[in-house]
């Protein structure tokens, strides 16, 4: 092979390798904020959204599993649609809270194992239609809850507690909001609830339940400071007359 060849090769071996390398980097820079990457969660969520209706509707052994996907995936899917309405400057993977906290991993995760676990070696405990059949409904009303508080609060609603009034953020009184001060955390509460009954958890739901109400307690203790220093006695007078929600906070 003559010197010019081989050097005719080496060029093109070294354009090819810096193609890939270039098309890799493109690879590692999808981030949460991608559109493309987001497209792909939104479908996966779908085709789990649609096993999971098939396995509740078809399937007479893995129907409580099949609501438990669909009603998981809705409920993520719905949070990720708010942002995108209301929020759209700060859209990402994030918005979707499925990765919110490495807390809410453990959780999710915890669940899958017990309901795993308990259905090889006491099969017993899972076979309970009924039980099914009430955390559903459990879990539609408290995603209802939370769905259609987000959507009444509009561009007043975060999935973070803001720290500083932003310009165009009003005190949420009406619809859902007349009826309690944190709907979304009923809503919350609740679904979170029925997926465990779904399951047919007994540890899962005595922890989440203990869990959750420590969680929205001082969360709500926090966020109310913040609305009494943004509405001063307008909150005051409100938080007087009307429940938080959640179960024995005021």
């Amino acid at each position: 092979i003559s010197a010019s060849t081989s050097t005719h090769i080496s060029e093109r071996n070294f354009i090819c390798l810096i193609v890939r390398m270039e098309y890799l980097d493109k690879l590692n820079r999808i981030d949460s904020r991608s559109v493309p990457f987001n497209s792909i969660v939104i479908f996966l969520l779908g085709i789990t959204f649609s096993f999971g209706l098939s396995l509740f509707f078809f399937s007479s052994n893995f129907f409580d599993v099949g609501i438990h996907l669909a009603g998981f995936t809705f409920c993520h899917f719905w949070e990720y649609l708010y942002v995108a309405l209301f929020h759209k400057s700060i859209l990402s993977f994030d918005s979707f809270l499925l990765n919110q906290s490495r807390e809410f991993l453990i959780a999710v995760s915890a669940s899958w194992v017990e309901y795993i676990v308990e259905r090889i070696f006491f099969p017993s405990l899972k076979a309970n239609a009924w039980l099914v059949y009430i955390g559903a409904l459990v879990m539609i009303v408290g995603q209802f809850s939370r769905t259609l508080a987000m959507y009444t609060a509009g561009s007043n609603f975060h999935h973070q507690v803001r720290e500083e009034r932003e310009e165009n953020h009003k005190l949420v009184t009406i619809g859902i909001y007349k009826i309690f001060r944190h709907p979304s955390y009923f809503g919350w509460f609740w679904y979170s609830v029925g997926l465990q009954l779904i399951f047919a958890n007994p540890i899962c739901l005595v922890g989440y339940i203990y869990v959750l109400w420590n969680f929205f307690n001082d969360r709500i203790q926090t966020e109310e400071a913040a609305l009494i220093q943004f509405f001063g006695d307008q909150y005051v007078k409100y938080k007087a007359k009307v429940p938080s929600g959640v179960l024995f906070i005021k």
